[in-house]
């Protein structure tokens, strides 16, 4: 469903999951003024967010990372099938990072400084099929992929057999564009983007944009406490 017909049916529909109460009553209220987002359900651990999800059926659920059950990594994996997961947490370890899109996040946020309106947008975007990462957490996505001298490694950053046009189109989408500010930035129709995109995600053998993004990054490190 694209924004538009979301906009129409509703407001978007979120949950709040994770441990901290501080962190979960702080992201309800910084939410609570947003006529176009509507918290449906909050959950304090990984059993019960499962629940919530499966119930709720949300647009978009924040997750933390730290949980009593399960990691929000564990969450994720468990979930991605049934909403967008987008990952909210004071956690920034590379790892992380790292194993949250490899779980099928479609975006890390660093709830350190967020602004509301930073939070709506990164909601907005990934209730439109985007991916967000926060400014925080982009360099340990960089740190992670860098060898020990410093060098990129050398499965990364190659076509991984994409079009000169495709590479250019996922390097837009890593960096968490949306497909209309693809189109702009390129110049192309939004549909020519559509269809570029299920193309591309033919040739890297993967189902959906989270997925896509940790492919293209080359992100195959275990993530920590998995």
């Amino acid at each position: 469903m694209t924004r538009n017909a979301v906009e129409l049916a509703g407001p978007m529909r979120i949950v709040i999951i994770g441990h901290s109460v501080v962190a979960r009553t702080g992201l309800g209220a910084l939410l609570a003024t947003q006529p176009s987002i509507a918290c449906v359900g909050q959950a304090h651990d990984g059993q019960s967010g499962t629940e919530l999800i499966r119930r709720a059926c949300p647009d978009v659920a924040l997750v933390d990372i730290e949980m009593p059950d399960m990691s929000g990594l564990d969450l994720t994996r468990r979930t991605a099938h049934l909403t967008k997961v987008l990952i909210a947490t004071f956690r920034e370890d590379c790892h992380l990072v790292a194993g949250a899109v490899r779980a099928g996040a479609f975006g890390y946020l660093a709830l350190q400084d967020l602004r509301a309106d930073e939070l709506v947008g990164a909601i907005k975007t990934v209730a439109d099929g985007g991916t967000v990462l926060s400014p925080r957490v982009t360099p340990h996505i960089f740190n992670l992929l860098r060898d020990g001298t410093g060098q990129i490694d050398g499965a990364v950053g190659t076509r991984r057999g994409l079009t000169s046009r495709e590479a250019q189109t996922m390097d837009l989408v890593a960096r968490g564009l949306t497909n209309v500010e693809i189109a702009n930035e390129l110049c192309l129709s939004v549909k020519t983007v559509k269809n570029s995109m299920s193309t591309i995600y033919r040739r890297l053998e993967v189902k959906h944009r989270s997925a896509a993004v940790a492919a293209w990054l080359g992100v195959t490190t275990p993530a920590a406490g998995q």
